[in-house]
């Protein structure tokens, strides 16, 4: 009974047609068909390889088997029913490209878990527990963006495993980017992952791996292609040193979970920030000493001293505070509609291709070019016009960086946690909002000061009126700019605190998440 399940036919491909749309503007939208009426099975442990050249359509394949959106017709049973989605374990092409940068390695292990609603404590043991079975060793505390492209290679291959009650396991070339031993300790998973009577689909070009893992070869046949030809495997035993003595996995996982300290990082970092500010501020007195002349650059003490008459003068510090009011309040206004709708565009692969050139030619607009339409706009209006012009030249820039990043980082771990099972709603908060989130750093580290920037320009030459613009316009022809210099330190200084608690926030909130 035990020899005839493992040799019955467990996976079944049916009338598979599958391509892709012309994106060329002549034809555009017209499909172009790969695979056309392709039928092939996998029995229970088998392991099948499609083998190939370059663009015959492998990886379209592949795609067809695991998302049903990327078939036009057709169906893969198994047992006789449909599988769908969060039923097959997928480790994609290029698979570092769909792990996240911002997640350390246990918590992108723990993907396939988490969206099946499982807690991250015991998604945790079950993780580290699948590990020491499988035999492999991850630097689970290591944030995935510290690893080398080998070990991500790794992580996407144990993240794709990892996936609870799989009736398949799929991977897309998954010995790329692997040396000889992480090759070879893959090579023995994917032996172990089959005598449990899981089939194994993958495509590969080497030789080597396949005759280790006795894969039965798969050859396209046809242009659209028809079908798969079957050639003689390699014998499994056929395969070099699988039971050669290693360390025990268990043993070294534990170890690699040690936290390292945050703190003593924090104070590092702190002290080298400390270092930086009392460096610099030397230079600046050694320049000014040698130059010798206020009226090009003035000594730290007397600029000091300059912004502390600020805060004494009420008049004065209220035009300091209206004015980086007016630059905060464009700047909060810009992003809560910015950061959205770049997350938005960035995500559709089609209304991203079409605005991408406008998004970009929009941000090197200069803020110069912009102030004749924003006061054709909004005539008789000065300060409207004077706040919307900050507004409308922080949105463009940050709409922007917000879609690129959303464009990049999120379609691959979009397509692969809808195939893990994801629902909507966790690929648009847990997936698309997230991976957005580098995008929307860099807008706001980008955007603070260039809001303090634009701001005085709109109110020193483009639309001036009782601000700190025209005061430092006014102290120009001074023998002494320490008073300009002044006007200028207090919002800088501010923009480098906002940057500066920006960081410390995104990454407080990514170890929370």
């Amino acid at each position: 009974m035990q020899a005839k399940a493992t040799t019955s036919v467990m996976i079944e491909v049916r009338d598979v047609r599958a391509g892709y749309k012309n994106a060329a503007w002549l034809g555009a939208g017209q499909r172009v068909v790969v695979v056309d009426g392709l039928s092939f099975s996998l029995s229970r442990g088998e392991i099948a390889a499609i083998v190939a050249g370059n663009a015959c359509g492998k990886s379209t394949v592949i795609r067809a088997v695991v998302d049903q959106r990327s078939r036009w017709s057709g169906e893969v049973l198994c047992d006789g029913r449909v599988v769908g989605y969060g039923q097959i374990a997928y480790v994609p092409q290029n698979p570092a490209l769909s792990l996240s940068p911002w997640k350390t390695v246990l918590e992108e292990l723990c993907l396939p878990l988490a969206v099946r609603g499982i807690r991250t404590r015991t998604a945790s043991a079950r993780v580290e527990k699948m590990l020491c079975q499988l035999g492999i060793t991850l630097p689970l505390n290591r944030p995935v963006e510290q690893l080398s492209g080998g070990q991500r290679v790794k992580v996407a291959v144990a993240r794709g495993l990892i996936v609870p009650d799989a009736k398949l396991i799929v991977l897309d070339e998954p010995f790329e980017g692997l040396d000889e031993d992480a090759r070879h300790s893959l090579v023995e998973v994917l032996l172990k992952v089959s005598r449990s009577g899981l089939g194994i689909l993958l495509t590969s070009h080497r030789n080597e791996d396949l005759a280790a893992l006795g894969a039965r070869i798969l050859r396209p046949v046809g242009s659209p292609i028809t079908s798969l030809r079957a050639e003689t495997s390699v014998d499994q035993v056929a395969r070099h040193g699988t039971d050669r003595d290693q360390i025990n996995p268990c043993d070294v996982s534990r170890r690699s979970t040690e936290t390292p300290r945050r703190w003593q990082a924090a104070l590092v970092s702190t002290a080298i920030g400390a270092t930086g500010i009392v460096s610099g501020l030397l230079i600046w007195h050694l320049c000014a000493r040698l130059i010798g002349n206020a009226s090009i650059l003035p000594p730290p003490g007397n600029v000091l001293g300059a912004a502390g008459a600020i805060f004494t003068s009420p008049e004065r510090l209220g035009h300091v505070l209206a004015t980086l009011g007016r630059a905060i309040g464009c700047w909060l206004g810009a992003m809560l509609v910015a950061v959205p709708l770049g997350v938005v565009v960035g995500s559709n692969s089609r209304v991203f291709r079409f605005l991408a050139p406008w998004l970009s030619l929009g941000r090197c607009v200069p803020v110069f070019a912009l102030a004749g339409a924003v006061i054709g706009l909004f005539p008789q209006m000065p300060e409207f016009q004077r706040l919307f012009l900050i507004w409308l030249t922080l949105f463009l820039i940050s709409l922007q960086i917000v879609s690129l990043s959303a464009a990049v980082a999120t379609r691959r771990r979009w397509d692969f946690a809808r195939i893990i099972g994801a629902t909507w709603w966790y690929r648009l908060w847990r997936v698309l909002l997230w991976e957005s989130v580098g995008g929307i750093v860099s807008s706001l580290e980008v955007t603070l000061p260039t809001a303090i920037i634009v701001t005085f320009v709109v109110e020193t030459t483009l639309l001036p009126q009782n601000g700190l613009g025209t005061y430092v316009f006014n102290h120009l022809t001074d023998n002494d700019l320490s008073v300009m210099y002044a006007y200028l330190l207090i919002p800088g200084l501010v923009a480098a605190i906002g940057v500066w608690a920006i960081r410390i926030g995104s990454s407080t909130l990514r170890r929370e998440l």
